[in-house]
């Protein structure tokens, strides 16, 4: 009789389960990451810890990069570095359970490389966000939620360029971020891209200067991907305010960009994209305006394209300039007027009802269920709040929350006779009526005593004998 021993070896494997680390800088429990109430109070203690399919949960406040990584450039090295398969979101009170409960315009959470002293900016870190050559990023190494501010390069070689983040071969995703006052002294206030395509929806990207490339530099097939995006007042010394494009391609789809003039009398400059070497941009549903008249705004050199479909456009010169005569490329739907945002002064770019973006867009460039401003404010809709086109730009119109701008009425006039008083006034582009007030006191005690469509109205309600005080209201169509 034979006996055959079977040995069953099982080798057990480390599985680490995925979790979420929490952050918070005022927690006072252990700092160890479990929980809200010991939540780690730094930042780098939850990407040190943090392994594929991690979650990062960050609440409000501000945050400082506290490590430089071995970089050996003191404390002015310090920066945040993404992982890949690692989540990292802000937005928290700090209670939340789940994340659809976050509240990223409440809670605002910030980045900041300001870790000198405050009123000044040439202490403060090369870089906010930081990933060099082995970094290897892909779209799984996410950041959601963060304002991203105070980076300021001005260092040796490449800490020159990239003040908010600094992607090298890495092609991170961010998502509903705030990209602002970044300062390069070399290249990409906002953004250095080389050999780096991220992903980008949703976010603000303004305010932020360099030599060139405020906004954004990509260079060596940085193909980057950006929308339902705003990009605004990104100012270059040289060119490139909003971005500096070299053998790089750009696509851009229901976005908004407001350029701001940069260097002046300088051949090619350009306060908007600058494109040379083969570089492609598209803009697919996009707002493009310059409210200025007295400098280039986009430069396209004769190996490079730009293509504009369903767009709203304006360029100083009148239209672009490009040094090859056919550059660009004006596709179908195309509008060449003012976009009537409801106050670029204060840097309010939504649209108001009578906007020409207001559902002149393409349904099918985007997915996006809402706008830049997120849940609440749902795409494709009407001017009555119907499923409708979208709009062009980041910026859904929507009545319930998007007032018209109208101005107040003017040279009121009035008429007293004996049994009334008889009102009229300018009429004021926009207004649907006009609410009339009436008080027996100058400055006080006014209440509404009645309406007009129109721009006149007569009070017959009068005493003789008593004095009354007026005031009138004009009323936007929502």
């Amino acid at each position: 009789m034979r006996i055959y021993i079977v040995m069953v070896v099982i080798l057990a494997a480390n599985i680490l389960s995925a979790s979420t680390i929490y952050v918070r800088y005022n927690a006072s429990g252990l700092n160890n990451g479990t929980s809200w109430t010991d939540a780690f109070i730094l930042l780098q203690s939850a990407l040190d810890t943090a392994v594929p399919g991690d979650e990062i949960w960050v609440s409000k406040g501000i945050y400082k990069p506290t490590f430089d990584n071995g970089l050996g450039l003191g404390i002015r090295g310090n920066h945040f570095r993404l992982k890949n398969e690692v989540s990292v979101y802000g937005g928290f009170a700090g209670f939340e359970l789940l994340l659809t409960q976050r509240n990223v315009n409440l809670n605002v959470t910030i980045l900041s490389g300001n870790i000198g002293l405050p009123e000044i900016s040439n202490d403060n870190c090369y870089h906010v966000f930081y990933h060099p050559n082995g970094s290897n990023l892909n779209n799984t190494a996410v950041l959601d939620g963060f304002t991203v501010r105070g980076g300021f390069a001005d260092g040796p070689a490449e800490h020159s360029n990239g003040a908010g983040i600094f992607n090298d071969y890495s092609d991170p995703a961010i998502k509903n971020c705030t990209i602002v006052n970044n300062i390069a002294a070399g290249s990409g206030g906002a953004f250095y891209n080389y050999y780096s395509s991220p992903d980008i929806f949703s976010s603000r990207i303004g305010n932020n200067s360099a030599s060139t490339g405020g906004g954004f530099f990509n260079t060596f097939s940085a193909d980057l991907k950006i929308s339902n995006s705003l990009i605004y007042n990104n100012t270059a010394m040289i060119n490139g305010g909003s971005s500096f494009n070299d053998n790089s391609n750009v696509t851009s789809t229901n976005c908004t960009t407001i350029l701001k003039s940069g260097a002046k009398g300088k051949a090619h400059t350009s306060s908007g994209p600058y494109s040379q070497s083969v570089s492609n941009l598209k803009d697919y549903a996009c707002v493009s305006w310059h409210e200025e008249t007295d400098s280039i705004t986009v430069y396209i050199d004769a190996s490079s394209t730009m293509e504009m479909n369903n767009c709203c456009y304006s360029f100083a010169e009148g239209e672009l300039v490009d040094e090859s005569g056919i550059g660009f490329i004006e596709g179908a739907g195309n509008v060449h007027s003012d976009p009537l945002f409801a106050d670029s002064g204060n840097e309010d770019y939504r649209l108001i009802r009578t906007s020409p973006c207001v559902d002149a867009g393409n349904d099918s460039y985007t997915e996006a269920m809402y706008d830049i401003r997120g849940e609440g404010y749902p795409r494709k809709l009407d001017t009555e709040g119907n499923p409708g086109p979208i709009d062009i730009g980041a910026y859904e119109y929507n009545k319930n929350y998007d007032q018209t701008v109208i101005l107040p009425p003017e040279n009121v006039t009035v008429i007293i006779s004996a049994d009334s008083t008889q009102l009229s006034w300018n009429e004021v582009s926009g207004a649907s009526s006009y609410n009339i007030y009436r008080s027996d006191l100058p400055y006080e005690g006014f209440s509404q005593i009645d309406s007009s469509p129109t721009n006149s109205y007569t009070d017959s309600d009068v005493l003789a004998g008593n004095k009354y005080f007026y005031y009138v209201i004009a009323v936007s169509a929502k």
